[in-house]
């Protein structure tokens, strides 16, 4: 059986909605703690990027380290 090559963060990240510098829209910034931050997505308001987090941010999570791991596994 093949080892998880991607490990799960032994944290949940914070994201927080933050504004393009140039002002043309939002982004959602993922702080792991342990790990670098990623920038997600380009948003025309912050009202979506929120939205972003509220509905969408743990289907991400999950398919960032569950799913491709799977396929991983005999």
């Amino acid at each position: 059986m093949l080892r998880r090559m991607m490990m799960k963060p032994k944290k949940k990240p914070e994201m927080a909605p933050r504004e393009l510098r140039n002002g043309t829209g939002w982004f959602v910034l993922v702080s792991w703690g342990n790990w670098p931050s990623e920038q997600v997505g380009g948003f025309p308001s912050e009202d979506e990027a929120q939205e972003w987090i509220d509905q969408e941010s743990t289907n991400w999570f999950r398919l960032r380290f569950e799913e491709p791991a799977r396929f991983l596994e005999d």
